[in-house]
């Protein structure tokens, strides 16, 4: 935020060469505001693997292999804001009806009857959108695919996306899209 000032004035010399200044106008403005919306750069690219997804009943499907190769992001983007500012988040859809998105961070090393009461007891994952479930980083890597015990998932296609979203208005680019199957 700033004030503007504008002042007009004439500077007189007479005979003797003594100068005067004499003011002819003046004025201020203000106060002026200068803002800058932040944009979204976006994702420039996003390639899931092309490997289905497969898992035997009564287990779950790690999706991290879809968001991350190790601990990094598969979606690429323009620049170096994402370290920065913007968040990369990924989006999930056409989830088969009987399956649900859990943190499956508490899955890994069960077997058994045990696996199946983790799977039954494990909380949802990401923040529902719609028809879509957007997660972040952190989230995508604990993502997992689970159906109810004894429960048969037929073979079908999930939807991803990648986008980044600015923090300070929440923004969103525009999303890159891929699909992968599950069996």
């Amino acid at each position: 935020t700033a004030n503007v000032v504008f002042d007009a004035t004439r500077e007189i010399t007479n005979d003797q060469g003594s100068t005067s200044v004499i003011p002819l106008a003046s004025a201020e403005k203000g106060p002026l505001t200068v803002r800058f919306d932040p944009v979204p750069d976006g994702v420039s690219a996003y390639d899931a693997p092309d490997t289905g997804l497969t898992a035997a009943e009564d287990h779950s499907i790690s999706l991290a292999s879809l968001f991350l190769n190790s601990d990094t992001p598969i979606a690429s983007y323009p620049d170096d804001d994402i370290v920065t500012g913007e968040t990369l988040y990924y989006e999930v859809s056409s989830i088969p009806s009987t399956a649900r998105l859990v943190d499956g961070s508490g899955l890994t090393g069960l077997t058994g009857d045990t696996l199946q009461s983790a799977i039954a007891d494990a909380t949802l994952i990401g923040r529902v959108v719609g028809d879509t479930i957007q997660l972040t980083v952190a989230q995508a890597q604990n993502a997992h695919l689970v159906v109810s015990a004894d429960a048969h998932l037929d073979p079908a296609t999930i939807n991803l996306a990648a986008f980044t979203r600015e923090p300070s208005t929440g923004d969103e680019s525009a999303k890159v899209s891929d699909s992968v199957g599950v069996e």
